[in-house]
């Protein structure tokens, strides 16, 4: 693990501020150091240049004879820097006799060094700087070399005097930074803190606390403590349904098992004939049966939402409709209700075969099974757009638009005594529904109202192949409405 990861958040945040802020402030501080040091050192040759100008201007215009004038003497002698009057050959003419270590070479002579703009710069413990300016008689040749030198001891003391500052004030104002980001952070995540504790004292028996958000600020802390409590309460939703559906579950398993532990104790009060014993048993076979449906009908339940992305297979749902249209033939016929078909040819669904098939075939039993004797169910498979759709309409019990609300719910049967008098366990339609989506499809309901009949659509991904929102044979997209009687 790196170093840093075992630091807080508040603390990486100060070293990473303070870091950033004493690279911004040493580059800062660098461009004032070196800009006040040419500055100084442009004064300072403008100083030397202009006390240099000054005594020259003492000189006579018509050239020297035997020596310094009186008036240069005069000058030379006001000045507080090193002045020097040198002959053409080197010669020293005139010294005032300021800085005495200072030995001036003339131009041209040896031990003369200068720069181009005429200034040179020499000695070690005590660096000076010399100006040599020329001295032009009246034919214009040099006649004399007037020298101005200072020393720079007093510009390097306040260079260095400036470096410190400028380095104690980086430093220092890291320093405060650093401490200030670091309490600014802290103060910063303090809600993080009041989370983290709030959430450590949510327990299994504390399902509807929540993270504390108001009063706060509206900033990315409430977001997230909102998400959160946003999770929550969908666990919280997800925890209580399954709580109705284990009691749900346990209240359907329980009345089969009572029913026949009923039917079993009145069989043992007394003797019966063979007759009476073969109806006690027919009696436990169907209610043995009803339990072995729930069951089954619990276990395609929790296949169904068992998490899965959707099937790369295919299915023909023309074909597959067809041959539960023939299946569930014979059990309308017993009940006395018509079973229709239309169906497109060759309609194909990117989809699982056996989740289309169990969720096509809990649509039709429903549809059958709660469609009065006389009734007719009708069963279309078709295109449209992008996607296979099934429809299964029938002109049965139908539906509020309250029910609507609760049909695709577990165990949910309507009041209606239509409905209540039929033998079911109230999983079919949220079967259905669950391997729809599964494949990436989904199941809708739509009903004109009580005893009005009721249509429901399986819409299922299409396999991809080219098609329009009319299908092959030119009927229109389908419309969820009930056949007319």
């Amino acid at each position: 693990m790196r170093p840093l990861a075992r630091l807080s958040i508040s603390t990486r945040l100060a070293l990473w501020y303070g870091l950033s802020l004493l690279l911004l402030l040493g580059l800062v501080a660098g461009f004032l150091y070196g800009g006040f040091h040419v500055t100084l050192h442009r004064d300072f040759d403008a100083a030397l240049a202009a006390e240099a100008d000054r005594v020259e201007a003492a000189l006579p215009s018509e050239g020297l004879a035997g020596g310094a004038p009186a008036a240069f003497v005069r000058a030379a002698e006001a000045s507080p820097y090193a002045v020097h009057l040198l002959a053409p050959s080197g010669e020293l003419l005139y010294g005032n006799g300021r800085l005495p270590d200072v030995v001036p070479h003339a131009p041209g002579t040896e031990g003369a060094d200068m720069d181009e703009a005429g200034y040179h710069t020499h000695g070690d413990a005590e660096p000076s700087r010399t100006l040599y300016e020329s001295v032009a008689d009246a034919r214009g040749q040099t006649a004399a070399w007037v020298t101005v030198t200072a020393t720079e001891s007093g510009l390097h003391r306040e260079m260095h005097r400036l470096g410190w500052l400028l380095a104690l004030a980086v430093l220092f104002g890291t320093a405060v930074a650093a401490a200030s980001g670091y309490g600014l952070a802290r103060r910063a995540l303090r809600p993080v803190a009041s989370l983290t504790r709030a959430a450590n004292g949510i327990g299994p028996a504390e399902r509807g606390a929540r993270l504390p958000t108001e009063p706060g600020p509206s900033d990315e802390l409430g977001d997230l403590a909102g998400a959160f409590n946003a999770l929550l309460a969908r666990l919280d939703g997800a925890f209580e349904r399954e709580r109705r559906f284990r009691a749900d579950a346990a209240h359907e398993l329980l009345t089969p098992v009572t029913a026949a532990r009923s039917e079993i104790d009145v069989a043992l009060r007394r003797e019966r004939d063979p007759e009476g014993y073969r109806e006690v048993l027919g009696r436990l076979d169907r209610h043995v049966d009803r339990m072995g449906g729930l069951v089954s009908d619990l276990l395609a339940l929790s296949r169904a939402e068992t998490s899965q992305t959707p099937s790369d297979e295919t299915v023909d749902l023309s074909a597959l409709a067809a041959r539960l249209a023939e299946r569930l033939a014979p059990v309308a016929d017993a009940k006395g209700v018509s079973l229709d078909h239309d169906l497109s040819p060759g309609v194909v669904a990117a989809a699982d075969a056996a989740d289309v098939e169990l969720a096509l075939e809990n649509l039709l039993d429903n549809a059958v099974k709660y469609t009065p004797p006389g009734g007719r169910v009708t069963l279309r498979v078709q295109r449209d757009g992008g996607h296979a759709v099934a429809l299964v309409a029938d002109t049965g019990v139908g539906f509020s638009d309250a029910e609507r609300e609760r049909l695709f719910e577990r165990f949910y049967r309507a009041d209606a005594q239509e409905v209540q008098r039929e033998v079911g366990s109230g999983l079919g339609l949220a079967i259905a529904q669950r391997l729809a989506e599964r494949q990436g499809g989904r199941v809708t309901a739509d009903s004109e109202g009580p005893n009005r009949g009721s249509t429901f659509v399986l819409r299922l991904p299409g396999d991809g192949s080219p098609s329009s929102d009319a299908s092959a044979d030119g009927r229109v997209p389908v419309r969820a409405r009930p056949p007319t009687t």
